[in-house]
C-alpha cells in the first residue's frame, strides 16, 4: 500500500470517519477482582488502544506492537474487530504495520511516539477502489442553465435547459454509504452563484437519489491578516468543512502592504464549517500556514508569534541509528510535535516500505522505534537506500496530547481545527533534493 500524508497545504479536509465508535475496552480480570478489606483500590490505568478501519468498518489482522520508552516490548497484538490495546506507562509508542506484513507487501508502518494511559489511536486504511454511478435530480434555479453537484468524493457539472428539475449521471468515489451534496447554480459565464446544501444523504451505485431545497446566493467573508512582517505575498483560502469531508474551497494570493493582506472570498450560506487559512512562503526550504475553525466571515488574525520556526536544512535520515534529522531557524514559535515520512529500500529484498511516525517536538530529529519479533525485518539497516518524503512540525489548540489520536486519521492534518481552534504547521518544500534511495523494484 502506498499512501502521501498530503497533509499540507493544509486542504482541510476532514475526512470525517463513517460508523460507531467500538464498544469500550474492560479487562475482566480488572473488573472483577475483589476487594477483601473494604478499601477502595485505586484504578489501574487506563489503556492505550489503536482502532484501525476502512470505510468505517473494522479492520482486523493488522499487527500492533506497543513499546516503552526504552524500546522493551509491552505486548504485540493483532487487531480484532480493528481494535488492539495493551496497558503501559507514558512515554512508550504504538506502531501499527498496514497493508502487508513482508516487505515485499510494500506496507506503511505507522508510529505514535509519546503514548499515554487512555490513549485511542485511530488509523484509517483506505479502501480498495470503488466507483458508483447514479442519477441524481436537484431543483432548477429559474433561467439559469448551469448546475454542478460537489461532494467530499467527487463532482460533477452539466449545461442544460431550464426547467423544473434537472437530472444527470454522477460518479463517485470510495465514498461510503452516505456523503453530503452541495449544489450549484449560475449562468456558466462567471455570473452569480447559488448553493444548496443536502447532509447525510444515503447512496449506492445505479440507485437514484433526488435533492431538493432553496437556493441561496454566496456569501462575502473577508479574511485580514497583520503583522507579516517582510512578507511580500501572502495566499489567502477559505474552506467549508461538512461532516463527511471537504466541499467548497477558494483561495487568493494578496499583496502584503505595510505588513498587511486582505481578500474578500466567498463561501455558501450553509454546509458546514468555515475554515479560514493562511500561507507565507518564508526560507525557501519550508512553509508556514496556519488554520483557523469555525471563521467568522470578518475574520482577522494578528500573525505575530503565530508561525513556526522554519527548517534550516533539508531533512536527511540515518538508517544506521534510524534517526531523522534536521535543523531549523530561530525565527517563529516552538512546535509542539512532528510528523515524518522516510521511504526505506533494500536492495537485497528488491522491496520498498514507508514509515511515518508522529512524536514531541523535543528537538529536532526523531528516531524509529526498534521493532522486534517478526517485524524485525523492517528495521533500517545501514546499507538501506531512504528518502525523506516529508516532515512537518505543528501547533494546536490544545497540544499534541489533544490531537495525537487523530493525525494520522484525517487527510490533512488541519482536519482537527474543526474541533479544537487553531492549527500551525511549518512543512518542507523541497522533495527533489538530498535524495538518497534505490530504484524501484517490482
Amino acid at each position: 500500500m502506498r499512501t502521501s500524508l498530503m497533509l499540507v497545504s493544509l486542504a482541510l479536509v476532514a475526512a470525517a470517519g463513517c460508523g460507531d465508535d467500538p464498544p469500550a475496552i474492560v479487562d475482566a480480570r480488572i473488573a472483577d477482582a475483589p476487594v477483601t478489606d473494604g478499601t477502595q483500590v485505586d484504578a489501574p490505568p487506563p489503556m492505550v488502544t489503536v482502532i484501525v478501519t476502512s470505510g468505517g468498518a473494522p479492520v482486523s489482522g493488522v499487527p500492533v506492537y506497543f513499546q516503552n520508552a526504552d524500546g522493551s516490548l509491552v505486548a504485540q497484538q493483532d487487531t480484532a474487530s480493528g481494535v488492539a490495546s495493551a496497558l503501559m506507562m507514558a512515554g512508550g509508542s504504538a506502531t501499527a504495520i498496514l497493508g502487508g506484513t513482508t516487505p515485499g507487501d510494500s506496507p506503511l508502518i505507522t508510529t505514535f511516539q509519546g503514548v499515554k494511559p487512555g490513549d485511542t489511536l485511530r488509523l484509517t486504511v483506505p479502501s480498495p477502489a470503488t466507483a458508483i454511478t447514479f442519477d441524481v435530480t436537484i431543483p432548477a434555479n429559474g433561467t439559469l442553465g448551469h448546475y454542478g453537484v460537489q461532494t467530499p468524493c467527487g463532482s460533477t457539472d452539466i449545461f442544460t435547459e431550464p426547467g423544473t428539475t434537472v437530472t444527470f449521471p454522477i460518479t463517485l468515489q470510495e465514498c461510503g454509504a452516505t456523503t453530503d451534496f452541495l449544489i450549484l447554480s449560475d449562468n456558466g459565464d462567471g455570473g452569480p452563484t447559488s448553493t444548496i446544501f443536502v447532509g447525510d444523504v444515503a447512496i449506492a451505485d445505479a440507485t437514484a437519489v433526488t435533492l431538493t431545497g432553496t437556493y441561496e446566493r454566496l456569501v462575502d467573508a473577508e479574511q485580514t491578516y497583520t503583522n507579516l512582517g517582510n512578507a511580500t505575498d501572502f495566499n489567502i483560502e477559505r474552506k467549508v468543512i461538512a461532516p463527511h469531508g471537504e466541499l467548497w474551497s477558494q483561495s487568493f494570493t494578496s499583496q502584503v502592504v505595510s505588513g498587511t493582506a486582505v481578500a474578500t472570498l466567498q463561501q455558501p450560506a450553509r454546509g458546514g464549517t468555515a475554515v479560514a487559512i493562511g500561507s507565507r512562503f518564508g526560507s525557501g526550504l519550508s512553509y508556514g500556514e496556519v488554520a483557523e475553525a469555525p471563521a467568522s466571515t470578518t475574520y482577522a488574525l494578528d500573525t505575530t508569534g503565530v508561525f513556526l520556526t522554519s527548517l534550516a536544512s533539508t531533512p536527511q535520515f540515518d538508517p544506521a541509528t534510524a534517526t531523522v534529522e534536521w535543523t531549523e531557524n530561530a525565527d517563529g514559535a516552538a512546535p509542539q510535535f512532528t510528523i515524518t515520512q522516510v521511504e526505506i529500500g533494500r536492495g537485497s529484498l528488491k522491496a520498498i516500505w514507508d514509515w511515518r511516525i508522529v512524536g514531541p517536538h523535543a528537538g529536532t530529529s526523531l528516531v524509529l522505534p526498534t521493532l522486534p519479533g517478526d517485524a524485525a525485518v523492517f528495521n533500517p539497516t545501514a546499507n538501506d537506500g531512504w528518502f525523506v518524503g516529508t516532515l512537518l512540525n505543528a501547533k494546536v489548540t490544545g497540544g499534541y496530547d489533544a490531537v495525537r489520536g487523530e493525525v494520522f486519521n484525517v487527510s490533512s492534518l488541519s482536519g482537527v481545527a474543526l474541533g479544537r481552534g487553531r492549527v500551525v504547521t511549518e512543512q518542507m518544500q523541497i522533495l527533489a533534493a538530498r535524495r538518497a534511495r534505490p530504484s524501484r523494484h517490482r
